[in-house]
């Protein structure tokens, strides 16, 4: 029996999940050691298609390179289970961690944990932004709602991974967004009766309002923040990752490089644990 599961970020594709072959795994990896003083630990990588990997070479994100630093950086094994999602808000994801037997199993096992989420939030608001379709006054209430949405639904998540760790001393990191289309999108002004000159630069202020929803929220439950968005878009925010070649042929998920910066602004975070 399999399950066949379809999901959109821009591009189209299919994940096929064989749930015997799921249960088997995860049963192997609910069996191994997950404390530190084991020479195995287990790591779940939530998130969207930037956890799952998509526009790298085989699909290998920056999620398979941080476990390899993890691993050489503590002398440890790690038993992965990557179970980003492309296409997902943190609505797909804040469901799953509530009812997905799965998630809920992996999460509870894990001395490591990730969370990528919130990109699909504001990409779907963008995309009504820039049809004119976004609603109120400045075509700007749907970018409005994605962030109060986003902070409502990351806020409950990351209480719900922290009430399935219990008190187990656990390495938390999330982190924040980038914007990838700054050349594109500073070309256009979808929308006139604003105080922007351009679509990046009414768009890029909502990209910054959620960094500050993501890193704060994260940092008030003992999860470290990567700040992806200086790393790819420089410590002003303007700078264009596609000319610094970080960005796959989609123009908007990182390529081999781009994943490889996000790993190490993930490793750079180092290895402190919270409960």
């Amino acid at each position: 029996m399999k399950k066949n599961i379809e999901i959109s970020n821009g591009v189209k594709q299919k994940k096929k999940i064989f749930v015997g072959k799921i249960l088997g795994v995860l049963a192997s990896f609910l069996l191994a050691p997950a404390f530190a003083s084991a020479e195995t630990w287990n790591y779940t990588a939530l998130g969207d298609s930037l956890a799952y990997g998509y526009g790298a070479t085989g699909n290998y994100g920056y999620v398979d390179t941080y476990k390899n630093y993890v691993e050489s950086d503590n002398g440890v094994t790690i038993n992965l289970w990557n179970l980003g999602s492309s296409g997902w808000t943190s609505s797909d994801l804040l469901a799953a961690l509530k009812s997905n037997a799965v998630f809920r199993a992996a999460v509870s096992s894990s001395r490591v944990i990730t969370v990528d989420i919130g990109g699909n939030d504001l990409l779907q608001a963008t995309v009504k932004y820039k049809a004119g379709i976004c609603g109120g006054k400045k075509n700007d209430k749907c970018m409005k709602t994605a962030n109060k949405n986003l902070k409502k639904n990351f806020k409950k998540i990351l209480k719900e991974i922290k009430k399935l760790r219990g008190k187990q001393q656990t390495i938390y990191r999330t982190m924040n967004l980038y914007y990838s289309a700054v050349t594109s999108d500073s070309s256009v002004d979808s929308f006139s009766g604003d105080k922007y000159s351009s679509d990046f630069a009414f768009l890029n202020y909502y990209v910054k309002k959620a960094d500050s929803i993501l890193c704060k929220a994260g940092r008030s439950k003992g999860f470290l923040c990567a700040d992806v968005h200086t790393s790819f878009n420089g410590a002003s925010k303007t700078e264009d990752p596609q000319q610094k070649g970080y960005i796959c042929a989609d123009g908007l998920h990182p390529n081999d490089t781009g994943y490889q910066v996000i790993a190490n602004d993930f490793r750079a975070l180092g290895y402190s644990t919270s409960k």
